[in-house]
């Protein structure tokens, strides 16, 4: 079985054999991240059930994007370099108008921001309309999101979940911009950082 460790950025490989009293020799080996390459982090036995016809059973993790991090021959070996890093949140500043404004800034050299939760807030009591999702200050529209016209006292909004999440240009911010001149928003996104 091979793990991320979501929290540090590292891989972390559990070695599962059985032993001929029943038990499972369960050895981890953590690489990258914190723990260094290569080293053994943990050594114990377990009681464990092995169904004689599921031993090549394997779940092989993906990126988001659909892109394998192992490869479904060797579930050990590493496909692709881009491990996840640590959780990412913003707020826009007031967005009036059709001008491109951030709402993550640029994670850094070979990192990419990935949005999994966008929420929009529309304080406009008469205009409602698109809100773009863009990438970099102008660029590329990665989801075009229609927000409602809020209420004579109440803000409308959406809440926009993002299973598979959309990905920046590396080293470039998550903007948002208006398609309708005189709408009134917010935009929140929250997600991850991984790394080639």
């Amino acid at each position: 079985m091979v793990a991320i460790d979501k929290s540090y950025g590292s891989i972390v490989r559990e070695v599962l054999t059985q032993t001929a009293d029943g038990l499972a020799e369960r050895v981890s080996i953590a690489e990258g991240g914190l723990t260094g390459g290569g080293q053994v982090v943990s050594d114990e036995s377990v009681s464990v059930v092995l169904a004689s016809d599921h031993e090549d059973v394997a779940v092989v993790p993906t990126d988001g994007s659909g892109d394998e991090l192992f490869t479904a021959a060797n579930p050990g070996q590493v496909a692709q370099a881009a491990l996840l890093g640590p959780p990412v949140s913003g707020v826009s500043a007031n967005i009036i108008g059709t001008t491109s404004t951030q709402v993550i800034a640029a994670q850094g050299a070979g990192v990419t921001f990935r949005p999994t939760l966008i929420v929009i807030t529309n304080r406009d009591a008469t205009v409602g309309g698109d809100v773009l999702i863009q990438d970099g200050s102008g660029g590329t529209t990665l989801l075009r999101l229609p927000v409602p016209v809020a209420a004579a006292s109440d803000p409308a909004g959406i809440v926009v979940p993002l299973p598979t999440p959309l990905a920046t240009t590396a080293n470039t911010g998550l903007f948002a911009a208006c398609q309708t001149d005189s709408m009134d928003v917010y935009v929140s996104a929250s997600g991850y950082t991984t790394s080639s």
